[in-house]
């Protein structure tokens, strides 16, 4: 277990992904960011069904410290996925991302990061949602929950993908 302020999450084994394959050059893991949910104003408990838990950017990175602690030869790079809305950065990323990287190769880490700075994401699809400003509320309620579930697909297959594929492409 683990205690992240007032919350008590079971953390599942790091032995994982760390013990069980000798030397594992990169380790990628994602998480919502649940101080972005305050942007859903009807959203009750998690985003999506199966989440067991959501982490907020201090938790986040509390578990990646946790995570290099116990395997101090790794080096890891946290990043946001999905900007809020301009008026709403004080909630951070939808996601968070962190990539550990065996430290042999974190130069080279280092360099496709740099690189990944500059990417330029590919719009694939928009969806129109309707305004705030409307006098019936019950359009905006509806379409929370679907919302929620197009910037799941959008934002963690396609933009991740996209990023883990680069990514990855310069190790293997």
């Amino acid at each position: 277990d683990r205690t992240f302020g007032s919350k008590t999450f079971r953390v599942f084994s790091f032995k994982i992904f760390f013990g069980f394959i000798p030397s594992q050059k990169v380790a990628i893991f994602t998480t919502p960011n649940c101080e972005f949910n305050v942007l859903f104003p009807d959203l009750k408990g998690f985003r999506h069904w199966d989440h067991k838990f959501e982490w907020n950017r201090k938790e986040f990175e509390e578990w990646c410290n946790t995570v290099l602690d116990k395997f101090p030869d790794y080096t890891v790079t946290l990043q946001g996925v999905g900007d809020p809305p301009p008026e709403s950065s004080h909630v951070g990323s939808l996601s968070q991302l962190a990539v550990f990287t065996l430290k042999l190769t974190a130069q080279k880490s280092h360099e496709v990061n740099s690189n990944l700075s500059k990417e330029t994401y590919i719009l694939i699809n928009e969806e129109q949602y309707p305004d705030r400003s409307e006098n019936d509320p019950e359009p905006i309620r509806k379409s929370g929950n679907n919302f929620c579930n197009i910037l799941y697909v959008k934002i963690h297959i396609f933009m991740i993908s996209k990023y883990l594929c680069k990514y990855l492409n310069h190790y293997f």
